[in-house]
């Protein structure tokens, strides 16, 4: 995943999602846990996308204060299921400009 500082809409992004032990089709919600430089923590809101048992894509439509400065920044899904939402592992991107 790329980011850059003041992405915005229509611009997005794409985190696919895959589990050995979970099926994936009975997710019902997606939001994306982004932790910033620094340490703030922000919850993204992630439309569902394609999915099988084993992969799930989610989208994430940009705001303006997404991307507000250089550095670290880990992104962890958390998918709804029945049971509960459950979290994936993180991805990290550094944003460089």
């Amino acid at each position: 995943m790329q980011l850059y500082i003041g992405i915005t809409t229509p611009l997005s992004s794409t985190l696919t999602v895959t589990s050995s032990t979970l099926d994936l089709t009975t997710v019902t919600a997606a939001s994306w846990e982004v932790t910033r430089p620094g340490g703030d923590v922000d919850t993204w809101a992630a439309a569902l996308g394609t999915a099988s048992a084993t992969s799930l894509v989610t989208t994430h439509l940009h705001a303006v204060d997404d991307v507000p400065r250089k550095g670290a920044y880990s992104i962890r899904a958390l998918l709804t299921v029945p049971g509960g939402v459950v979290p994936c592992e993180p991805v990290s991107t550094t944003v460089v400009r």
